[in-house]
């Protein structure tokens, strides 16, 4: 298993919450990624556990470039996000 750690997270926005405090969707959009093999990985933690085991994650098919990456569920706060290639 080949692991590329990106360098770049470009954005990270939330959508969709109809209510205040109601979960989100997060779209992370990662880029640097070096071809189309294998998965994009991303975790978003709460600033107290990270790089512990994160609540919220998600994958999407890598594509050279830029990959979107949609996180659903996570509620209004502030957040650490990692992300990987997973070659």
């Amino acid at each position: 298993m080949t692991l590329g750690f990106l360098p770049a997270l470009l954005l990270v926005m939330a959508q969709g919450a109809a209510a205040q405090n109601a979960p989100a969707e997060i779209t992370v959009i990662v880029s640097g990624v070096r071809s189309d093999a294998g998965r994009v990985h991303v975790d978003i933690c709460p600033q107290e556990t990270f790089l512990k085991p994160c609540p919220w994650s998600a994958e999407a098919p890598a594509r050279k470039g830029t990959v979107n990456v949609v996180v659903r569920g996570v509620p209004p706060g502030r957040y650490a996000v990692q992300a990987y290639h997973d070659a």
